[in-house]
């Protein structure tokens, strides 16, 4: 495993189930310089499973990521992971009677994609053991580099807006509703929450989260729908409504500043 290939396998962890067609070799990247960046990626359709709600997403953005890797100093300084311009556009699930057969034929795709992704993860594709014995010493040094990066990793998140729009549900009293974040900052602390480089023999490590600009808004007033015509358009129309949070219609509480303290 390459230098190169360490940062791939680490965008893979961190974008691999949220980015649709994640290819980690056109990954624009400066070796010398440490930093790679990604620029207009399409979020996944299954984003925002994890909720386990009856929403589908209509549309889905990541406008850029950039990450600086310090070659030099990897056990002593952090690595920096800059992701902005996240925007979700969700609404009410279509059912399957309502879906085109082109959407039916990229839902059957995306499963046999997991399959494979599966199968893959249970060691189908692994290297033979002679090979693993070549590459046992490598792979165990390039893991453990790896696990120091990702616990020490700093990650700034800007521009975030999820949106839910509804002139389905009840198609008389039509809404939208979003949660909006302008930035977050998320680093590796010491026991009493001051920022510092860990080491991979700690059994806990503390996370220290500063949250700025969040919000959520609610609005069955004449709500204005999001136009999806243009990639450009959508953008431009959701970094808008981050820029102007306090603007909102039916904002539900003022943008919140603060920060949360974890151990993992």
């Amino acid at each position: 495993m390459s230098f190169s290939d360490l940062v791939a396998n680490l965008l893979s962890k961190v974008l691999g189930d949220y980015v649709e067609g994640f290819d980690p070799s056109n990954v624009e990247m400066s070796m010398l310089e440490g930093k790679a960046s990604l620029r207009n990626l399409k979020l996944k359709p299954s984003v925002l499973e994890f909720l386990q709600l009856p929403v589908e997403v209509k549309e889905g953005r990541l406008g850029r990521v950039d990450i600086e890797i310090p070659w030099t100093k990897l056990k002593q300084e952090s690595a920096i992971l800059r992701v902005g311009e996240i925007f979700i556009l969700a609404g009410p699930v279509v059912t399957q009677e309502d879906k085109t057969a082109e959407e039916k034929e990229q839902e059957e795709f995306e499963i046999k994609m997991k399959q494979l992704e599966m199968a893959a993860s249970m060691g189908l594709d692994q290297p033979t053991s002679n090979e693993e014995k070549t590459d046992q010493k490598s792979s165990n040094y390039f893991e453990e580099l790896g696990m120091t990066i990702l616990d020490n990793i700093q990650v700034f998140v800007d521009d975030i807006h999820i949106r839910y729009e509804d002139c389905i549900s009840n198609p008389s009293k039509p809404f939208v509703a979003g949660f909006v974040v302008q930035g977050i900052h998320i680093q590796s602390t010491d026991a009493n929450w001051e920022p510092k480089f860990t080491s991979t023999q700690q059994d806990v490590v503390y996370k220290l989260l500063n949250l700025n600009g969040a919000t959520a808004y609610l609005d069955s007033d004449s709500p204005e729908f999001v136009k999806r015509d243009k990639n450009e358009d959508f953008n431009s129309q959701m970094k808008k409504m981050v820029a102007e949070a306090h603007l909102l219609k039916g904002l539900l509480l003022p943008p919140l500043t603060g920060r949360i303290l974890a151990d993992v």
